[in-house]
């Protein structure tokens, strides 16, 4: 046993193995006992069945989970389990590696070789080690990945042990030390199937090589720097896409040109290029027959290049023709003169070989993308859709050294050049098929420049929110352009967007084009991209942060701090500055996010850095090159929008890992400063470590209630209470992550519902995707649809569509295909889309609708909808795919789609859990509840609340805190409809309610959903239960007014912000107060008003507290066309406060009547220049457009300027209807049927499907 504690090998071989073992336990005890949103579902569900995930995949993240999904021994709830174990182990061993590469770095800057160093060396290496490895142990975006399912933990392994391989390698002598670089190249090929993020830390491999060779010069470092990109570039197009690319091609040549079955082109091509590679090795050993190997060899590499050249057919993919030809002569000539650099020939083609067979992973993804399993992203069953896979096509792609920004206009587009095309296997031709055209905009020059930052994916698919981020971050002037000539028709400045766009209204030519400059994209990248979205992070790591919650430009939420508060108030780098972090209100400061390192993190990185480049600049360069490139440098390659789905900060781990490496060696550098003067060194190492220690702990000790996920079941939770609270059979239409892959978790895991028939909306309009729904799924069977496969390629789909809107033929019309279309021919003489005639059996089936007997009276034979976007393909195909399977299975949206997916059928929806069931019912009003007691059994008998009962304490990160906030909402609706119907049901399901949903469990991001609450409470008259209700809410609206008050609004960004925030909360304060209110009208025709008695006190408190912060011109402000909080006034008979708010609704009704008198003229305006336009107009054609146009405007202004006019009404009635004596009397509180009806569900959900 001694023998294993002696020496410095051994010992720091044990001292990792233990760090290691501390990492997992760490990871294991926080992790998720089950699945996680965002992507996590999706791939948990991917490995346990070995499905084909999202583009570019991830087998062999898949066959790992595979086999760790094993250790669950049948328990399906456990898989999750287990494969988020995959992770924790995944992420100690980046720490196992992280300690392993400090100790390697810190030998090399002392000096120290052999094995037998003193006690005091060692303290000094294992010190720096240990610090390094903890402080990366309890990374904040480190920790994030280890305790979920997900891809990029495993991509850190492998980037890690490509990093350590390198060191390995640096310091390995003797004949086999190239060895450690074979199996880097075999670790690179491996990691293809992870996440391409790993594929970063080949720059780092190549510092390695040139700082072992090498002396620093410029010239030498900047051939490393080109080299090791080269091979990254090469790996990246010449072997992950391009070979799959040419297997495409030949199998082409082979299926349609040879008349051979499909595949037969590929397995030419593995064998020809596995025959070439073997050969050439072959010929390093056998000098005999060396030559004769290399020339076949070489003869192979020309026919796979003829191969993929010569059969007529190119996708566009990378790696052209030209390139391609270069590209393999080259390597032809290289094989036959590899004489003159044998040992690098040998050695590479080893290494591509390795490379390659790591590569393999991916033969998983076709071979179950054939076998037709449920989840099949893009199906790639052959190898042009492969190629398409890899190569993430529908993902498009940012400009980064040359093109156009987001303000680009038809006048700036030349039009669109033809740059390949797409091609798939036919089974019925028994050919590869063209599909649709690859196309590209083309720019011209002048609206083209060096590296732009504020462009986008496609020409014109820049969405509202995107473009006004862009804005907010800019503040940029605009021009009006006629689109004709390119021309300015005038000038505005930043401040003056809603004049520009009124000036661009005058004419159907002209736009509004905001003024970017080169100067622009710089500051975008330097305050954004590099500040906002590197730097903050960044120092979330090494400094701390303030909460959990996503920041944007539109909020404060996500900023960093230290805890120091000059520095704090600095405000760098967190986008918004003036927000102090200091006195926060209880739920901000009570965030488990918020956290303070005191910059000790980031000052060891600096003072570790300082000395690694003092020390020993080449290997310096080789840490800084693992910094930059898998930080800054990445930052330039995905050009970033101003917008994203979620905080990104998990794919820089790699920047992060080397500054722990900088955080180590921070302890030599303290070892050093300590012994100055020293004639022996003994206490200092121990000293040093213990400084050191002190970062790695503050980071542990303040991370870990932010990264405790365990106890914690509520992504399992929502998705089972989505799939459980379905009718048999059912169809369910999702549209985002956090809605869909939970559920293909619950269902393909755990195997909740099978029967259940999953469909996102935002996935289809996908050929791939719409034809599986033809398929059983599970124990789904086939969906009825209407068009095939080759129909839903979009091109053909498109030019189908329009061919019929300008054909009014009947005869083999395309809109043919859909049996309950209702074609129509417009006064043009074009075909058009009218309503779609659902078929309904005439007789009632009871076993699927027997819970809406009492509707029964409201149903007809046909069913029609009149479609509100008659141009829209997608609209006409979800609606006769609804049309098709109406009859024979239930079908619902659930509630977390987009309303304007299903503004079709909001007359016919009926809310009976998460999820809204389309009836053949039409009912009075949209989103009702007209089954109450359908929706109280599923909400009382089928719903989980994700162990929140259980463990009150949980995490509650922004994206759990909106499933509750959903939850909520739908409680809150049912408990109100069934309170007019059934009271004592009513207050069952409150008090359930409130028992499994407790605002004091909730509160923070969930407050604002509980607004509404003590109304229904008090109505049913549980009033100790709406005074608890109040008293929290009371307390959260004093705090947080108090606090925004504190924010210094120096600019328009926190003006906005800090505006919109206590308007929001004085929304919900004005829902919350105004339910008490009660009114009763005198024979004089004077009101008196007065509020209930059970709700005085709490009302009389949160009033005071409103009016404590806010001014009476501020209240009346906020009020709408109701004036509650001016009634308020009077009802609580608080004279000075009626008297001010008085003289506020005066002051308020001046700038509101000048509005609409403004609005009266743009409205006279309109006329005008819509007759002006009609009196000029050319065709009947023409002249609808206009009448559109204008009728659409005209809607638009009145729909802006109605509550201004009601408001103004209500002004001028108030002092004439309301007496200033208050009284108080009690009220009937209970709510409505009508209420309730009306009310609306809204739930913020997150949206990033590929």
């Amino acid at each position: 046993m001694n023998r294993f504690l002696k020496g410095y090998q051994n010992q720091n071989n044990l001292i990792g193995w233990a760090i290691f073992a501390f990492a997992l336990a760490i990871y294991a005890i926080t992790m998720e006992q089950t699945a996680s949103l965002w992507d996590c579902g999706e791939f948990i569900a991917g490995a346990y069945k070995l499905e084909v995930v999202h583009a570019p995949g991830a087998p062999l993240h898949a066959l790992l989970g595979k086999i760790f999904s094993l250790m669950s021994f049948g328990d399906v709830t456990k898989v999750a389990l287990w494969i988020n174990f995959l992770s924790a182990a995944s992420t100690a061993f980046a720490v196992l590696f992280c300690f392993w590469t400090t100790t390697f770095f810190a030998r090399q800057y002392l000096g120290l070789a052999g094995d037998d160093l003193s006690t005091s060396d060692k303290l000094k290496v294992f010190g720096a080690g240990i610090v390094a490895a903890l402080s990366c142990t309890f990374l904040d975006s480190l920790w994030f990945s280890a305790v979920e399912g997900e891809v990029y933990a495993l991509a850190m392994f492998f980037m890690t042990i490509i990093i350590w391989g390198a060191t390995r390698w640096y310091r390995a002598e003797g004949p086999l030390a190239d060895r450690w670089l074979i199996f880097i190249a075999f670790m690179v090929g491996l990691s293809m199937g992870a996440h391409l993020l790993s594929m970063l830390a080949i720059p780092f491999v190549g510092m390695m090589v040139y700082a072992r060779h090498n002396e620093f010069s410029w010239k030498s470092f900047l051939i490393a720097v080109a080299v090791s990109f080269g091979v990254l570039v090469f790996i990246l197009q010449g072997i992950f896409t391009g070979i799959v690319n040419i297997f495409a091609q030949f199998d082409y040549l082979f299926v349609n040109g040879f008349e051979l079955g499909k595949g037969m082109g590929v397995w030419f091509a593995v064998i020809a290029l596995f025959s070439a590679l073997i050969l050439f090795l072959l010929s390093f050993h056998n000098a005999d027959k060396a030559k004769a190997f290399r020339q076949v060899a070489a003869f192979l590499v020309v026919v796979l290049m003829l191969g993929s050249l010569l059969n007529g057919q190119e996708d566009g993919g990378l790696g052209g023709r030209a390139l391609r030809f270069f590209c393999m002569s080259a390597m032809a000539y290289a094989i036959l003169r590899a004489d003159y650099f044998a040992a690098l020939a040998y050695r590479a083609t080893l290494g591509i070989m390795f490379l390659i067979i790591g590569y393999s992973s991916y033969t998983m993804v076709p071979i179950r993308a054939n076998a037709q399993v449920p989840i099949n992203m893009n199906k790639p069953t052959d190898a042009f859709t492969m190629h398409y896979y890899l190569n993430r096509e529908q993902f498009g792609k940012r400009p980064i050294l040359e093109g156009p920004d987001y303000n680009v206009t038809d006048f700036d587009v030349m039009g669109q050049e033809e740059v390949g095309g797409y091609y798939a296997y036919n089974p019925e031709s028994k050919t590869y098929e063209k599909t649709q055209t690859k196309r590209e905009y083309q720019y011209k020059e002048e609206a083209k420049h060096f590296f732009p930052r504020l462009g986008f994916t496609k020409f014109n698919q820049l969405d509202a929110r995107k473009r006004q981020a862009y804005r907010s971050w800019l503040s940029p002037s605009y021009n009006v352009i006629n689109l004709q000539n390119g021309q300015v028709v005038q000038s505005f400045g930043p401040e003056e967007f809603n004049q520009a766009t009124a000036k661009a209204q005058e004419s159907q030519f002209y736009a509004v084009k905001d003024n970017i400059t080169l100067g622009d994209n710089f500051k975008f990248f330097l305050q954004y991209q590099v500040g906002y979205m590197y730097m903050r992070y960044f120092l979330w790591n090494f400094a701390g942060r303030t909460n959990d919650l996503q920041g944007t430009y539109a909020n404060e939420h996500g900023r960093w701090q230290s805890g120091i508060s000059p520095l704090d108030g600095l405000g760098m780098w967190n986008g918004n500055h003036n927000w102090t972090n200091t006195d926060l209100p209880s739920h901000r400061a009570n965030n488990k996010a918020n956290n303070k390192f005191y910059l000790i993190p980031f000052v060891l990185g600096i003072i570790g850095l300082v000395y690694s480049y003092r020390k020993n600049q080449v290997l310096a360069i080789a840490i800084s090159a693992m910094f930059l490139i898998t930080g800054l440098v990445f930052i330039i390659y995905i050009n970033q929008p101003p917008v994203e789905p979620r905080e990104r900060d998990y794919v820089l781990v790699g920047s992060l890992f080397a500054f722990c490496i900088w955080m180590g060696l921070a302890v030599l550098q303290l070892i050093e400063w300590l012994s100055r003067g020293a004639k022996k060194v003994t206490w200092e190492p121990v000293l040093a470590i213990f400084i050191g220690l002190l970062a790695p702990a503050l980071m542990g000790s303040q991370g870990y209630d932010d990264h405790d996920r365990s106890g914690r079941t509520t992504t399992i939770d929502f998705a089972s209470n989505y799939l459980k609270s379905l009718e048999k059979d059912a169809i369910i239409f999702t549209y985002g992550d956090n809605d869909t892959y939970p559920l293909w978790y619950a269902q393909e895991v755990e195997g909740v519902r099978p029967d259940v028939r999953i469909i996102n909306l935002s996935l289809l309009m996908q050929d791939t995707y719409y034809d599986n729904l033809r398929r059983k799924m599970n124990e789904s069977a086939p969906l009825n649809v209407s068009l095939t496969m080759n129909d839903m390629h979009s091109e053909q789909l498109q030019r189908s569509f329009d061919l019929q809107r300008k054909n009014p033929s009947n005869e083999n019309a395309f809109y043919n295909k859909f049996e309950n279309f209702e074609r129509q021919v417009n006064n043009l003489g074009r075909v058009v889309p009218g309503g779609l005639l659902f078929p309904i059996d005439s007789a009632i089936d009871t076993t699927i609708w027997g819970d809406y007997a009492p509707y029964y009276d409201l149903i007809s034979d046909t069913m029609r909808v009149q479609l509100s976007d008659p141009n829209d393909p997608m609209s006409i195909i979800l609606s006769d795919l609804i049309a098709g399977n109406i009859n024979n299975r239930p079908i619902y949206f659930a509630i977390t789609v987009p309303r304007d997916k299903y503004s079709d059928y909001q007359r016919n929806l009926s809310l009976e859990g998460l999820a809204y069931r389309i009836t053949p019912f039409e009912f009075a009003s949209a989103n009702t509840i007209p089954n109450p007691d359908l929706l109280f059994d599923n909400l009382m008998n089928k719903f989980a609340f994700g162990g929140l009962k259980q463990n009150p304490d949980m995490l509650l990160d922004e994206n759990v805190h909106r499933q509750f906030i959903t939850l909520v909402n739908i409680y809150t609706m049912a408990i109100e409809t069934l309170s007019a119907k059934n009271p004592e049901k009513a207050k069952e399901l409150a008090t359930s309610f409130m028992k499994e949903l407790p605002i004091e469990a909730l509160g923070g991001y969930s407050n604002i959903s509980y607004f509404s609450v003590p109304r229904i409470l008090y109505g049913l008259e549980m009033s100790t239960e709406a005074d608890q209700v109040m008293a929290f809410l009371t307390k959260y609206a004093d705090e947080e007014l108090g606090y925004l008050s504190t924010v210094v609004k120096d600019d328009d960004t926190e003006k906005n912000i800090t505006d919109r925030y206590t308007n929001d909360l004085l929304g919900y304060m004005n829902q919350t107060l105004g339910f008490a209110l009660e009114e009763n009208t005198g024979d004089d025709g004077v009101a008196t008003l007065s509020i209930d008695s059970a709700a005085e006190s709490a009302v009389n408190a949160m009033f005071n507290v409103l009016t404590s912060h806010v001014t009476a011109s501020e209240l009346v402000q906020q009020e709408d066309g109701n004036l509650t909080y001016s009634k308020l006034a009077v009802a609580l008979g608080d004279t000075s406060l009626m008297n001010a708010m008085q003289s506020a609704r005066e002051a308020e009704k001046i700038p509101l009547e000048e509005e609409i008198k403004r609005v009266e003229g743009l409205i006279q305006d309109l006329n005008q220049r819509g007759q002006d336009a009609l009196a000029k107009a050319n065709s009947d054609e023409e002249r609808k457009q206009i009448q559109d146009i204008i009728s659409s405007e005209y809607q638009r202004i009145t729909q802006q300027i109605s509550p201004v006019q009601a408001k103004v009404n209500a002004i001028n009635q108030f002092d004439i209807k309301y007496s200033t004596n208050p009284s108080v009397s009690i009220m009937d509180t209970s709510p409505s049927e009508a209420d309730s009806a009306d009310q609306v569900i809204d739930s913020p959900m997150t949206v990033e499907i590929p």
